[in-house]
């Protein structure tokens, strides 16, 4: 069964996974999403500014990502 442990510490917020896949971690990240944006929702933000919020987070991750990329590769 896969498993994902959230631990957040004075140096941030970090993610372990047990045997999870590419595929598996996907889905958790987005089951997080879900969960995170629709808690925004229920407290009063518009749909629209949670989709806002939500993709602007994914684009910066994924810029983060590239950047990391890049590092590892020089």
């Amino acid at each position: 069964m896969a498993e994902m442990k959230i631990i957040r510490n004075e140096k941030g917020v970090f993610f372990e996974f047990k045997d999870a896949d590419m595929t598996d971690r996907a889905v958790m990240c987005g089951a997080l999403q879900q969960t995170i944006g629709l808690e925004a929702y229920k407290r009063g933000m518009s749909m629209d500014d949670v989709r806002d919020n939500m993709l602007e987070l994914h684009l910066k991750a994924m810029e983060q990502l590239k950047e990391q990329a890049d590092r590892e590769e020089s």
